[in-house]
């Protein structure tokens, strides 16, 4: 029964990665991108990371797919400002470990500003390791 149900969830998580969908960047505005490097500043985040994928999907708009696991889950209008930098780090990924490395990041990220300890660690970092396990399959 438990092989059922892990089965399942596993089929959910993967079915949340692939129809994640954000067309964000294919109108960005700059007053977004401004705040967002000013939110990065508040909360005392390094902003590199950010401004380099940034630049990444507003060349390649149609990469940037969002939040995976939780759809939707915006601090900006149509934007969540870490998935930005999360979604480039698993496009650069060359290894399971830059993954869990990227998922790591970006919950941390996520609590810093406040998030659901709960929600970021048992539901978000699990969820994002495991898709990180089908994801990387083409690394062997």
């Amino acid at each position: 029964m438990i092989h059922i149900v892990t089965i399942i969830c596993l089929f959910i998580i993967w079915y949340l990665n692939k129809t994640s969908k954000n067309d964000y960047f294919k109108n960005p505005k700059r007053e977004d991108y401004n705040l967002i490097i000013s939110l990065y500043k508040n909360f005392e985040l390094s902003s590199d990371s950010f401004v380099k994928a940034w630049i990444y999907f507003i060349d390649f708009p149609e990469d940037y797919n969002g939040t995976s696991i939780i759809n939707d889950r915006y601090m900006i209008k149509g934007l969540e400002p870490f998935s930005v930098t999360h979604d480039y780090a698993w496009i650069t990924a060359k290894s399971f470990k830059d993954l869990y490395r990227s998922n790591l990041e970006y919950c941390k990220c996520l609590r810093k500003v406040n998030s659901n300890w709960l929600w970021v660690w048992a539901f978000i970092f699990i969820g994002l390791n495991l898709v990180s396990l089908f994801k990387s399959i083409k690394y062997i």
